[in-house]
């Protein structure tokens, strides 16, 4: 009888933890995630928006992008990632807004070190499905939220740079990349200022 009610207790409180995670963020991101970054202001965190976080892999030959600062502190201790600055000025929504859509997190199955970010639904389905047995990546689940058009002056726009399997993502016209032979490999969306 005792173990019986254990299990029915333990089953209820990891149901009740489930229903209250925000929509589009998997249980283990949301347990890692801090409530909000100490130097966030109260409107920020309350919009929930997080600055996105650009890292070089170990291997050197891609990029890895969070929002979570805990999920970054992993990478760099464990997997010997390394945070850029790349990134700077650059949020995301780490939940659902009216007229937002989601940013999904692709790793590169073989070869090097490589995550794609990617909006569109087909581009993400012919990449990474899992009935398709030579799919280059894994769609790791949403990291974010943008939105799907302009806001004016309150938004940036964003798209994918690539070059040689490292998938960069940026403000649009970066020069630099252009010139380092990274060509415009498709929208995302736009990203609130920060």
């Amino acid at each position: 009888m005792i173990r019986s009610t254990k299990r029915t207790v333990v089953a209820a409180l990891a149901v009740s933890a489930v229903a209250v995670l925000p929509a589009g963020i998997a249980p283990a991101a949301a347990a890692a995630e801090p409530a909000a970054a100490p130097a966030a202001s109260a409107a920020v965190a309350e919009e929930g928006l997080r600055p996105l976080i650009e890292m070089i892999t170990a291997d050197k030959k891609g990029r890895f992008y969070t929002l979570n600062a805990a999920e970054a502190a992993t990478a760099e201790r464990v997997n010997g990632f390394t945070r850029t600055d790349e990134s700077e000025g650059i949020s995301m929504f780490n939940r659902e807004k009216e007229g937002t859509i989601p940013v999904h997190r692709l790793r590169l199955r073989s070869g090097h070190q490589a995550y794609l970010l990617a909006t569109n639904p087909d581009e993400i389905k012919k990449l990474s499905d899992p009935a398709d047995p030579e799919r280059r990546f894994e769609d790791e689940g949403v990291l974010g939220y943008v939105y799907q058009r302009s806001q004016g002056d309150e938004t940036l726009r964003l798209v994918r740079y690539t070059k040689n399997g490292d998938w960069r993502v940026s403000v649009e016209n970066r020069k630099d990349l252009i010139d380092a032979g990274f060509r415009v490999d498709g929208p995302l969306g736009h990203a609130p200022r920060s």
